[in-house]
C-alpha cells in the first residue's frame, strides 16, 4: 500500500466518523510492512503507530492512529506516476512545478507525484529515495476540479527534508513534506 492510499483510505473512513473535518496534519512515522488498522481511541500499550493524523472536527482537535497488525501485506502494485509527471512542467530556478490539466487521480496522488518528481530534478545529486512523510491541508478533497496546480519547494533542511507549498489556481491549499532515505 502506498502512502497516498493510506492517506486517502484514512480520510475517507474519517469522514464517515466525524463532521466538518479541517486543519488536517497527516504524519508518517515509518514504513508499513503489515496490514493496517485505524483508531480514534488511545493506542494499546506497546503499539507503535506508522502514522498519526491530527484534525479538527466541530472545533475539537483530535487524532487518528494508523497502526499495523500481524498480517503481512501480500501484494503490491506500481503507482502510475508517469502519467502525472509527463504533463508537469518543471522550473528548476524557482524550484516549482505546474500541472495545468485536470487529472483522473486523487489530489494526494497528484501532489505526491509532482513533488517527488520535482525533488529528483532539483536535488539530482542526492543519493536515496524521496518519500512523502507529512501532509498539512486545510480540508480533505479526494479530487479537486482545477485549472492549475502549482508546487513550490519553500524550505530545505540539509537537502534531506523539504517543505513544499501546494497551490490550486493560485490559492494555497496545503503543504507537503518529503524526506530522503
Amino acid at each position: 500500500m502506498h502512502g497516498t492510499d493510506i492517506y486517502n483510505n484514512t480520510l475517507q473512513w474519517l469522514i464517515t466518523q466525524r463532521q466538518d473535518i479541517h486543519d488536517i496534519d497527516f504524519a508518517f512515522h515509518r514504513l508499513a510492512v503489515r496490514q493496517l488498522r485505524l483508531t480514534l481511541e488511545i493506542l494499546p500499550k506497546g503499539v507503535d503507530p506508522i502514522a498519526v493524523c491530527s484534525f479538527t472536527s466541530i472545533e475539537k482537535r483530535e487524532r487518528i492512529y494508523i497502526y499495523e497488525y500481524d498480517q503481512f501485506v501480500e501484494d503490491s502494485y506500481r503507482f502510475q506516476e508517469d502519467e502525472i509527471v509527463s504533463l508537469t512542467k518543471f522550473d528548476l530556478i524557482s524550484r516549482s512545478a505546474i500541472l495545468s490539466s485536470i487529472s483522473i487521480f486523487s489530489d494526494i496522488e497528484v501532489w505526491v507525484s509532482m513533488t517527488k518528481a520535482l525533488h529528483y530534478h532539483v536535488f539530482s545529486k542526492s543519493k536515496g529515495k524521496w518519500l512523502f512523510v507529512r501532509g498539512k491541508f486545510n480540508k480533505y478533497m479526494i479530487q479537486s476540479a482545477t485549472g492549475e496546480r502549482k508546487i513550490i519547494i519553500a524550505a530545505s533542511f540539509n537537502d534531506k527534508l523539504t517543505g513544499t507549498e501546494l497551490l490550486i489556481d493560485g490559492a494555497k491549499v496545503g503543504d507537503i513534506y518529503f524526506s530522503i532515505v
